[in-house]
């Protein structure tokens, strides 16, 4: 029960997470000269839009959910900012 009370926190903590883990992948490809991103195709790069897309309809959506719930923009910037 406690989890669905902190739905939206948890579910952009997810997606901060996988953030970094994109951010990370992105260093190795530009340092690894054999890594699979350094050489772009079709294949790699439609699984990174498709992860970013994911990602960014979690978090416009549960941002809308917070706005809607809260009523103000800044609520949530408020709360994870303590």
């Amino acid at each position: 029960m406690e989890l669905a009370t902190n739905q939206v926190e948890l579910t952009l903590g997810f997606v901060a997470a996988h953030g970094i883990h994109y951010a990370t992948v992105v260093a190795r490809a530009a340092i690894e000269p054999e890594n699979r991103l350094r050489h772009p195709s079709l294949e790699p790069l439609a699984v990174v839009a498709a992860g970013f897309g994911l990602l960014a309809l979690l978090a416009l959506r549960d941002r809308g959910q917070e706005r809607a719930r809260t009523g103000s923009p800044f609520t949530w910037w408020a709360r994870c900012s303590r």
